[in-house]
């Protein structure tokens, strides 16, 4: 945590970043605007009940030729990244 926080501070962008220590397995994840995890697999599994409370957009099914096996991919959009899209469809972008 250190080593982020010092990041934060060395690219002057305090005003864009939040970075916090908490459980994530009871933390409110409602406002979060994204939410990047690197995780092993059997983290990732406890950690659904607490994603499934966001509104997901998309369920995918991929099949690896690394590991052979079949894996879900979750998308959760966030209302600032809808927001986004249609300023993006309105520009004709």
């Amino acid at each position: 945590m250190k080593e982020s926080l010092q990041n934060v501070q060395k690219n002057n962008i305090g005003d864009l970043v939040t970075i916090e220590q908490k459980d994530i397995f009871t933390l409110d994840l409602s406002k979060a605007s994204v939410i990047a995890l690197y995780l092993l697999p059997s983290l990732n599994v406890k950690l659904i009940p607490q994603l499934m409370k966001l509104k997901q957009d998309k369920v995918i099914e991929l099949y690896s030729n690394y590991d052979h096996v079949k894996h879900k991919i979750y998308l959760w959009t966030t209302p600032l990244a809808i927001m986004m899209k249609s300023v993006a469809d309105f520009a004709g972008g």
